[in-house]
């Protein structure tokens, strides 16, 4: 038989949890709102009873589900016996279900987009937007109901139960993921540290050093043309657009000189110092050009540019402590990436590497398609239990 569902609203099969701080003596952990990260505590402050911020006030029991009332966020937590000794924000609202609701059955409702659009619809306030609660109550959520049209809290457990596995998924990926991301140094300590290898100066090797030029901006158009490389595009020895700007270049000589090439390696020269890339053949084909606080550094056939940006990222990173110390001279100036020392290799034991690295990266790929086929399967699944269609 299938299963039947009914529209609640979440008022009906929640309080609103009326626990508040009381005296305490020592001192206990604040969660603020920014502590939560998506389902996770990342941090906390050490208060006493009394010089605890106003807005910690709230106290969270085993039975309860917290999420954030700001617009446009998604925090939410489950409580347990590590969060009953905790104070919390009144940023957060504490609802405890009543006995026929399934605390991680609302955890997960919580998660979805279809609850957060109809939360952030509802929200009210100009600068610090959230929600209240006359708009709480309005909210409605979709249970699985008996016969009688009561909430089924064993098949609101049987559907957490395909959620708690579908996220356990996503976990695992994530963590075979990080696991991933340190294969390449391990690897790189592996083959090169500890060996007595030349370690010259990186000018003798260079044919071209350049950064790119000063007033961009008035390059920068926000429609589609080359790709414009900043900062936080540039790191862990390879490009990363995630956040992509594109520049329209006018035809100029200065423009001309900041045109990036494959295998041209990329050094942040100001602000978070010493970030590398290598420009892969894609980018170099679709055209991309670097800011002034890129350096861009063109070597000979000694050295393989993606063993550099490995050695740059890691072993080599305490060479630009020095430049970053005083504020005033924060900055890599040209002289100081030709005096830059890299050990030197055979080149065909940093082609080794580098082909091992290659192979990383398309293993790596594959995981990240892997990992997004979860995070579909995982929101749908969500959908479909808001929706009252699991």
């Amino acid at each position: 038989m299938a299963t039947k569902w009914k529209q609640f609203n979440l008022s009906d099969i929640t309080t609103i949890s009326e626990h508040r701080v009381s005296h305490f003596d020592g001192e206990k952990d604040y969660i603020a709102t920014g502590d939560i990260y998506l389902n996770k505590i990342i941090g906390n402050q050490r208060v006493s009873y009394e010089n605890r911020p106003s807005r910690a006030d709230l106290i969270m029991s085993e039975n309860d589900v917290l999420f954030a009332k700001m617009k446009d966020t998604v925090k939410v937590l489950v409580g347990s016996k590590d969060t009953s000794d905790k104070i919390f924000s009144t940023g957060f609202y504490i609802l405890t279900p009543h006995k026929d609701v399934s605390k991680e059955f609302l955890y997960f409702n919580f998660l979805s987009d279809d609850f957060n659009r109809q939360k952030n619809l509802l929200c009210t306030g100009a600068t610090m937007s959230g929600l209240n609660n006359v708009g709480l109550k309005k909210i409605t959520l979709q249970l699985p109901v008996k016969s009688d049209g009561s909430p089924d809290i064993d098949e609101q457990k049987r559907i957490v139960a395909m959620l708690e596995e579908a996220e356990t998924l996503k976990k695992k990926r994530a963590e075979a993921d990080q696991k991933m991301n340190e294969l390449a140094p391990a690897l790189f300590s592996e083959m090169f540290s500890g060996n007595k290898f030349d370690d010259p100066k990186l000018g003798t090797y260079i044919t071209n050093l350049t950064s790119g030029a000063r007033g961009w901006a008035k390059y920068y158009t926000g429609v589609p043309g080359y790709k414009y490389i900043r900062i936080q595009n540039v790191k862990n020895a390879k490009l990363h657009f995630d956040d992509v700007q594109y520049v329209e270049v006018l035809d100029s000589a200065e423009s001309k000189r900041i045109k990036v090439q494959e295998g041209d390696l990329l050094i942040s020269i100001t602000a978070d110092l010493g970030r590398t890339a290598v420009v892969d053949r894609k980018t170099a084909n679709e055209g991309a050009y670097i800011n002034q606080h890129i350096a861009l550094v063109r070597l000979n056939n000694e050295y393989n540019p993606l063993f550099v940006a490995h050695y740059l990222e890691n072993d080599g990173k305490g060479q630009f402590l020095k430049y970053g110390q005083a504020a005033s001279k924060k900055g890599l100036n040209f002289d100081s990436i030709r005096s830059l020392r890299i050990p030197k290799p055979p080149i065909e034991l940093q082609n080794s590497f580098v082909d091992k690295v290659n192979e990383i990266e398309m293993q790596k790929e594959k995981q990240k398609q892997s990992a997004i086929q979860l995070e579909v399967l995982f929101s749908s699944l969500l959908s479909r239990t808001y929706s009252g269609q699991l």
